[in-house]
C-alpha cells in the first residue's frame, strides 16, 4: 500500500501517532535525508481564516530560530498541495515517555525527580520567554522524558494539539488551552504572558507530586470556573516531605493573578535546581550521565548578555553546586559551581560532566 506523501514525495507519512482539534501528527520518513521525522498536518477547514496559514508558518519560523536541547528541532514547514491545501510542519522525531504516561505508571513521583523534571521545563520556558514566545498549552502530555534524562517540551507555541484526551480547547482571540491546565487569564480571554506558562507548569508539578489533577469538574465550564475561583490544595498536606521553599514556589505559581506568580522562569529554575535529583533511577531512563540535564545555559542566557551567551555552554563541575540563598525569591545567575567555556554551536549547549 502506497504511503501518503507531501512536498513532492519527500516526506512519507508512515502512521498517525496523534490527533486533536487542530490536526493530526504522523510518524514520517524523509526520503532525501533518510531519517524518521514527525509531521504535523493541520485540518483543512482551519484555513477559512485567510491569516491563519500565515500565522502558522510565521510561528513555525520563529520556533525554528530557537535551537534548544529541550525542544524538538524544526526541519521544515509548508503547505501541502490540494485540494484542499493543508499547512504542515516537519519536526525531529522524539522517542520517550510523556509525563502523563509516567504518572499513570508510577503514581506520585519522588520529590527530587519532580524538581529535576520541572527545572528542565523551566529552563526551556526561560529561553522561549526571552523571545516573547509562550507555550499556552503546557501539560503532562506535552512534556516527554527521553532515555538520556532529557525533558523535551512538545507543541511549543503552535496551535496544534496531538493528544485525544480532554483537549476541548477554547479560542479566545488566538489563545488555545486545555481546561485543566489553563490559567485564569486564558479562561477570561485576557492577554497571555510568561506567568501564564508558569501557572500551567505549577499545575503539572502539583499533579506529579500528589498524583491528582489540581482543577477538575464535570464539564470544561466547571473546570474553567475552578481555575478562576478555586484554591489549589496545599502540597505539603499530602506530601509533607516536599521542601518548604519548593512547596511555596509551586503554590505561588498557582496564584490567580499573574502579578503574584514568580517573576520569571529563571526564578522557578533556581528553586527547583536546589532539589533536583534521581532521574537516573527511573527505569524509563536508560543512558543517564551526571546531574539531570537542567539546561543551565538557557537560564544563564536569560540573565546575561545575549552576545556573550550565544557562543557558550555551561559545564557542571564535579563539586556539588551550592544552592542560591534561600532568603530571596529573586532570580539569580547560575552558581559558581558551573563554569562557562566556548562552544561551536548554540545547539550543543547542555550540562555535561568534566
Amino acid at each position: 500500500m502506497e504511503r501518503p506523501q507531501i512536498d513532492g514525495g519527500r516526506y512519507e507519512l508512515v502512521r498517525e501517532i496523534g490527533a486533536g482539534g487542530m490536526g493530526q501528527v504522523f510518524e514520517g520518513y524523509d526520503s532525501h535525508l533518510k531519517r524518521r521525522i514527525a509531521v504535523k498536518l493541520t485540518h483543512a477547514n482551519l484555513d477559512q481564516d485567510p491569516n491563519w496559514t500565515k500565522r502558522f508558518l510565521r510561528e513555525a519560523e520563529l520556533m525554528a530560530q530557537l535551537s534548544h536541547p529541550g525542544m524538538p528541532a524544526i526541519h521544515d514547514a509548508g503547505i501541502s498541495p490540494g485540494p484542499p491545501e493543508r499547512p504542515y510542519l516537519v519536526m525531529e522525531f522524539i522517542e520517550g515517555v510523556t509525563l502523563d504516561e509516567l504518572l499513570a505508571r508510577r503514581g506520585p513521583l519522588p520529590v527530587g525527580v519532580v524538581a529535576a523534571l520541572g527545572a528542565q521545563a523551566a529552563a526551556v520556558l526561560a529561553a522561549t520567554h526571552r523571545n516573547r514566545i509562550y507555550h499556552r498549552d503546557l501539560k503532562p502530555s506535552n512534556l516527554m522524558l527521553c532515555a538520556d534524562g532529557t525533558v523535551k517540551v512538545l507543541d511549543f507555541g503552535l496551535a496544534v494539539t496531538t493528544d485525544t484526551d480532554m483537549t476541548r480547547y477554547t479560542n479566545t482571540g488566538n489563545t488555545l488551552g486545555t481546561p485543566a491546565f489553563m490559567a485564569p487569564e486564558q479562561v477570561e480571554g485576557r492577554a497571555v504572558v510568561a506567568q501564564t506558562d508558569l501557572y500551567a507548569l505549577g499545575l503539572v508539578l502539583h499533579e506529579l507530586l500528589t498524583g491528582d489533577r489540581v482543577m477538575t469538574g464535570s464539564s470544561p465550564y466547571v473546570v474553567w470556573q475552578n481555575q478562576v475561583h478555586s484554591a489549589p490544595a496545599e502540597i505539603r498536606r499530602e506530601r509533607p516531605e516536599v521542601p518548604v521553599d519548593m512547596a511555596r514556589l509551586i503554590m505561588s505559581m498557582l496564584a490567580k493573578s499573574p502579578d503574584r506568580r514568580p517573576e520569571d522562569a529563571v526564578t522557578v529554575h533556581t528553586v527547583l535546581m536546589r532539589h533536583g535529583n534521581g532521574i537516573g533511577e527511573l527505569p524509563e531512563v536508560g543512558d543517564f550521565h551526571g546531574p539531570a540535564r537542567m539546561y543551565a545555559e538557557a537560564v544563564s542566557a536569560a540573565v546575561a548578555s545575549p552576545t556573550v551567551m550565544a557562543s557558550t555552554k555551561i559545564i557542571a563541575s564535579e563539586e556539588k553546586v551550592a544552592p542560591p540563598p534561600r532568603s530571596s525569591d529573586s532570580a539569580a545567575p547560575i552558581s559558581s559551581g558551573l563554569s562557562v567555556v566556548h562552544a561551536t554551536s548554540p545547539r550543543n549547549l547542555a550540562i555535561h560532566r568534566r
